[in-house]
């Protein structure tokens, strides 16, 4: 639907022009920013595919989604994404996606949760990573059903303390070679630390916030690492409360203390990537 709008076009047509600078698109590539602002490139001297997935698809404040149902462009979109990756599976490629909006929030449609969930349950060994930001929280959310683990959606802080948080950015580590993501390092600027420094006339800086390996001892950043990391919030509170420590950026003392009401909170959206799903297990 607005896809068809001549805005839409033209926002797109700009996009597709300024991404040229610092990708190096191909023709049919081009085409595709041009027509639903997805893309994907080979990273150079790499078996690693990089795709990046206009999720605003299955964003629930577009309202144009509602209509999804009988959106032939909505249905090229997925069917795009799908293909994109079977390719690179056929060609032996790894694969790792780029959205901005999470399947798991809550502010998505179901449909786009469900349809996440059926393409990691397919191509989840070739998939080795989905990196998302939009809730500007620090959060995961695990690919899963009753059946297996195949999955994990991993939510970068934003750089804006739009919310109340403060401002954060992360690094990820990764074998070049297998395509496993490692780890990452998490940065934030402490806002009252740097509002007092501004008033010195000093500059401030970001700091490192924590690591995955010492803050969750993850060995690495795959779905069945995070699973386990599941199960010990479920056994630990303090570790539990480190993590929503760390979700808003070490923005604000009170998350230190995670009470009940709180970890069922948590727990109901690290595992589970489908909105209703999580709506109905908070509401337990």
């Amino acid at each position: 639907y607005y896809g068809q709008l001549p805005l839409y076009k033209e926002v797109t047509q700009q996009l597709a022009q300024y991404w040229q600078k610092w990708v190096n698109f191909t023709d049919v590539a081009m085409e595709t920013v041009k027509r639903s602002a997805c893309y994907s490139v080979v990273i150079p001297n790499t078996n690693l595919k990089l795709v990046s997935f206009n999720a605003n698809y299955g964003y629930d404040v577009n309202f144009y989604s509602y209509l999804n149902d009988i959106n032939v462009d909505y249905f090229l979109l997925l069917d795009w994404l799908v293909l994109e990756v079977d390719i690179a599976e056929k060609a032996g490629q790894k694969v790792l996606i780029i959205a901005h909006v999470p399947p798991g929030d809550t502010s998505t449609q179901p449909s786009y949760g469900e349809f996440y969930l059926n393409l990691t349950k397919r191509y989840g060994s070739t998939i080795v990573g989905h990196l998302t930001g939009h809730t500007h929280n620090d959060e995961f959310e695990l690919v899963q059903d009753e059946y297996g683990v195949y999955g994990v959606v991993m939510v970068a802080p934003s750089v804006t303390p739009y919310t109340n948080n403060n401002p954060a950015f992360r690094i990820y580590t990764m074998d070049l070679i297998t395509g496993t993501l490692l780890g990452y390092h998490q940065y934030f600027l402490n806002l009252t630390k740097a509002n007092e420094m501004a008033a010195l006339k000093q500059v401030p800086s970001f700091e490192l916030s924590y690591t995955t390996a010492l803050e969750y001892g993850l060995e690495d950043l795959t779905p069945h690492s995070y699973a386990a990391l599941i199960e010990r919030f479920e056994k630990y509170e303090d570790l539990i409360s480190t993590y929503n420590y760390n979700k808003h950026s070490k923005s604000h003392e009170a998350d230190k203390n995670c009470d009940m009401t709180c970890q069922r909170n948590i727990l109901c959206a690290v595992q589970n990537i489908i909105s209703s799903n999580i709506l109905a297990c908070e509401a337990v």
